[in-house]
C-alpha cells in the first residue's frame, strides 16, 4: 500500500505442485541446467471483480482470491478436478498475457508449441458459477511458424493488437512484422521493426502526445503544417500501398499529383525520440 507495507502475500508451493506442469514444457523457456522450470508465471493481473488472474506458462491460467489466496478455478491444465474445461479446437499453448476485458471476457496470447506450430489470439467467455468456457473469437496470422517467446493480445471493443512475440518467419528480410492491429477479423494496421527485433507486450493507451501532432490544412494547393513548440525536422510522405515514399521537407509542401500525403515531426532526442505523423 502507500505506506510500503505488505497487504497480500501469495507462494504458488502452497497451491501447486511440480505434477501439474506439463512436462514436455519443462525446456521450453528458459534452461537453468539441472533444475527443472516447473511452473514459469509470466502474467499476474487484477480481474474486474479484484481478485488475481494468472499466467503460469508451463501450467495454465487461473484466478486467484485476493482475500484468501485460494485458487477460485483453473482455466485447463493437469488437475482436472478443479479445472474450467478448455473449450475443444480452442486451446492455448505456452501462453502469456492473460486479462480480462472491461466487458468480462478473458483474453490470451498463445505461442504455440511443438504440436501446435502456430501463435494465435484468443478471446474466451468464462461462465465462473457453472464451470464452463466457450470461445468468443480468436485472430490467427497468416504466419507460417509459432511464436518462441514473449507476445500479447489487447482488444478494446472490436479493436485488438495481437504482438507476435519471438518468432521467426520462414523467410528473412530486413523488415520483420511485430504486431497487427485489427477491426474485427480486418487488419487495419501492421507494425514492422528491423529483423529479429521483438517486444514483450503491446497494449493500446492514451498518450497526451497524441494531442501534439501537427494539424495539415490544405491553401491553394499547397499543404502546410504548423509549427507546435517541440517539434522539428518536418518530412512529408507520399503513401503508396503500403509504402511511405519521402518527398519534400519543411512546414510545407506542394503537391504535383493528387494522393494521400502525410507529413512527420520528431519530438524529443536520443533514445527518447518519437516520430509524430499527421495525415
Amino acid at each position: 500500500n502507500k505506506y510500503d507495507s505488505i497487504i497480500f502475500k501469495w507462494n504458488p508451493l502452497d497451491h501447486f505442485t511440480p505434477c501439474e506442469m506439463i512436462w514436455e514444457y519443462k525446456d521450453a523457456s528458459l534452461i537453468y541446467g539441472d533444475v527443472i522450470n516447473w511452473s514459469h508465471v509470466n502474467s499476474v493481473r487484477f480481474a474486474n471483480d479484484g481478485n488475481l488472474i494468472y499466467s503460469f506458462r508451463h501450467i495454465g491460467l487461473g484466478k486467484i482470491d485476493i482475500k484468501t489466496g485460494a485458487i477460485l478455478w483453473k482455466f485447463g491444465g493437469k488437475d482436472s478436478t478443479h479445472a474450467i474445461p478448455v473449450p475443444a479446437n480452442a486451446g492455448y499453448y505456452l501462453q502469456h498475457d492473460f486479462m480480462q476485458r472491461k466487458d468480462g471476457l478473458y483474453s490470451v496470447f498463445s505461442n504455440g508449441d511443438q504440436k501446435h506450430d502456430y501463435f494465435e489470439g484468443l478471446v474466451y467467455n468464462i461462465d465462473e458459477i457453472n464451470k464452463k468456457a466457450t470461445l468468443v473469437n480468436r485472430y490467427r496470422p497468416q504466419i507460417d511458424t509459432f511464436s518462441k517467446a514473449l507476445g500479447s493480445y489487447d482488444c478494446l471493443g472490436d479493436i485488438c493488437i495481437i504482438d507476435f512475440g519471438m518468432y521467426f518467419p520462414s523467410k528473412v528480410e530486413a523488415l520483420q512484422e511485430m504486431a497487427h492491429m485489427t477491426d474485427g477479423d480486418k487488419i487495419v494496421a501492421k507494425l514492422s521493426a528491423p529483423t529479429y527485433n521483438y517486444s514483450y507486450q503491446i497494449h493500446q493507451t492514451k498518450w497526451a502526445a497524441l494531442q501534439r501532432r501537427p494539424k495539415v490544412t490544405l491553401k491553394k494547393n499547397i499543404l502546410i503544417s504548423d509549427n507546435k513548440p517541440g517539434l522539428y525536422d518536418y518530412t512529408w510522405y507520399k503513401i503508396e500501398d503500403t509504402n511511405a515514399i519521402p518527398v519534400a521537407i519543411g512546414n510545407s509542401f506542394t503537391p504535383s499529383i493528387s494522393g494521400k500525403y502525410v507529413v512527420e515531426a520528431i519530438q524529443g532526442n536520443g533514445l527518447f525520440k518519437s516520430y509524430l505523423i499527421s495525415v
